[in-house]
């Protein structure tokens, strides 16, 4: 499935592209905005699937029942709008 993430881009004085994902603990900076923004999309992918892996291990280890799996996951992108 597709997903979006909506990214806050913020040019700094000097000329430096900062960019983020709201909720979510990604954030990337670069000479400029596409730069920025392929560098977000890297930490953005990093991220979720050490979520993914994390939620498994919690499963794994008894902490999380696995019907609750999807709703964890759900969690980790408040931001998500579907295609």
């Amino acid at each position: 499935m597709t997903r979006y993430f909506p990214i806050v881009f913020e040019t700094e004085e000097n000329g430096a592209v900062c960019a983020y994902v709201p909720g979510l603990p990604v954030y990337a900076a670069a000479d400029g905005r596409a730069g920025a923004e392929r560098t977000l999309r890297g930490v953005l992918a990093a991220y979720l699937d050490a979520y993914q892996r994390a939620t498994d291990a919690a499963i794994s280890a008894g902490f999380v029942v696995p019907e609750d799996r999807q709703a964890m996951l759900d969690d980790a992108k408040p931001d998500v709008i579907p295609q």
